[in-house]
């Protein structure tokens, strides 16, 4: 998961040992990261550069000078999903931290996370988070600055 869920151990021990496995899976996405070919590298830094911005399979492909078709291809067999999988789910990942961060309004961190429709975006995140965004933020209020 994203997040550790260090609020439901029951010793300091077990929230390290929470924390520790989240870090240990943290490393192995980055070191996965690090092995993807510099083509589909330059796509991922687009992606998260412009995640507030429309994005398409042809806008991305565009700016590293691949065709649509192959980057599609290139990125599901580097990556393991689709483009537009990865963006939903980036778009998703970034609300959350927008969420505990408490600054933004959901509307607000809707539209600044790349979703034009409110309504989209609560179903979005619903979808990949397995709760709404309100859900979300009770249950990492602790975590919500103010």
């Amino acid at each position: 998961p994203p997040w550790p869920n260090v609020h439901a151990c029951g010793t300091l021990r077990q929230a390290a040992d929470v924390v520790g496995d989240w870090m240990k899976e943290r490393r192995k996405r980055l070191d996965r990261a690090k092995r993807v070919r510099p083509e589909i590298r330059m796509a991922i830094e687009y992606i998260r550069d412009h995640l507030q911005d429309e994005l398409t399979l042809e806008t991305i492909a565009d700016h590293i000078q691949l065709s649509p078709s192959y980057m599609g291809h290139l990125f599901k067999k580097e990556i393991g999903k689709s483009v537009m999988d990865y963006i939903l789910e980036q778009r998703i990942e970034r609300a959350k931290s927008y969420l505990l961060s408490g600054r933004y309004r959901n509307y607000e961190l809707a539209e600044k996370s790349g979703f034009r429709n409110y309504s989209h975006f609560c179903t979005m995140f619903k979808k990949y988070a397995g709760m709404t965004p309100n859900e979300f933020k009770n249950k990492h209020k602790s975590l919500v600055t103010p």
